[in-house]
Parts: C-alpha cells; sequence; structure tokens
C-alpha cells in the first residue's frame, strides 16, 4: 500500500465512489452515525444525474426527469427525515406530464 493510501486509510473508515443521490445520502447517513467518510468525485460538481447546468444563457437538467419516493412515507421522504433535512427541501407537485389514452379511458402516469 502506497503511503498516500496509508494516510487516508487511518483518516476515514470508508470511502464512497461517486457523488450522486445515492453516494451523498449513504455518505450523510454513515457520517451521523459517526464514521469519518470521503465521498469521491469525479466530476467538478456533486450531484451525479440530479444536477444541471448553464451553458450560453441555457440552463440543462442532466437527466433526472421526476423523483418517485417524495411523497410522505416514500424512501426519498424519510431518508430526508432521519438526515433531519426535510424542511430543507420543498417538492412541488406537478401536474401529470404523460398519459395512456384509448377510447374508453384516460391513465395519467403519475409518481405513485
Amino acid at each position: 500500500m502506497s503511503q498516500q493510501n496509508k494516510e487516508l486509510s487511518e483518516r476515514y473508515d470508508i470511502a464512497i465512489i461517486g457523488a450522486g443521490m445515492g453516494g451523498l445520502a449513504c455518505g450523510a447517513m454513515l457520517a451521523k452515525k459517526g464514521l469519518s467518510v470521503l465521498v469521491a468525485e469525479q466530476h467538478f460538481k456533486p450531484g451525479g444525474y440530479c444536477t444541471s447546468f448553464k451553458r450560453k444563457g441555457f440552463h440543462f437538467d442532466v437527466g433526472l426527469g421526476w423523483i418517485n419516493g417524495a411523497e410522505r412515507g416514500g424512501i426519498i421522504s424519510n431518508t430526508l427525515q432521519e438526515l433531519d433535512l426535510k424542511n430543507e427541501i420543498e417538492f412541488i407537485e406537478l401536474d401529470p406530464a404523460l398519459g395512456v389514452v384509448g377510447s374508453d379511458y384516460n391513465l395519467p402516469m403519475i409518481p405513485f
């Protein structure tokens, strides 16, 4: 093991590769339990598919369209609650953007 790796392994209990939603949530939960955590990310800003950027005056979402589990009791909501972040984020319920329409039915696609 190199000296640099040895120093890192002595400084951190755990290393997480990737600062997307999962890596950040995992790191925050482990840190809350008292572990020393290193989250490594190759990009210059965290967020993974839950981020955006601006170019030439335009705003681009990287990929996340909607989040399932943000409703009361859902996985996202419960994770934010556990990390004491529930009041830091406001989710806005949107009208269904998609749906399946037939001759005698209309099924809006909404997060559940």
